[in-house]
């Protein structure tokens, strides 16, 4: 491990690594920018690899139960707060690629498209 570091390989690696996360993030927002109502929040929190989502109408916790049920994990607001408060957000992993080198969809867009249909379902009604 001293080696990698002092050979300056570690620095090259995070480097790397901070451009696909980048490139990741810049993916995630424009698809969700893309297929969601004009009145969604898209918060993009200064490290990490998250993305906030926050929809006036949303049932976070019956997404959550519903996402669940296709294997599709998320993160949803009010396991943030004490106080019962966004219940209307929820937070994706962006760690992910969308696409592979080859331009094909990952499992990570499938589950991506998955989940902005069942909000799209759960906000029509």
């Amino acid at each position: 491990v001293a080696e990698f570091i002092n050979s300056g390989q570690y620095q090259k690696h995070l480097r790397k690594t901070r451009l696909a996360l980048a490139r990741h993030l810049q993916s995630y927002y424009h698809r969700l920018q893309q297929q969601l109502p004009d009145n969604a929040r898209i918060s993009t929190p200064n490290g990490g690899m998250v993305l906030w989502v926050q929809l006036p109408g949303l049932d976070s916790a019956e997404l959550d139960r519903q996402a669940q049920a296709q294997g599709i994990d998320i993160r949803i607001g009010s396991n943030f707060s004490t106080l019962g408060h966004y219940k209307d957000c929820f937070r994706i992993n962006i760690g992910w690629p969308l696409q592979t080198e080859q331009q094909l969809p990952t499992k990570s867009a499938e589950q991506l498209e998955g989940l902005l249909q069942l909000v799209r379902r759960q906000l029509a009604h």
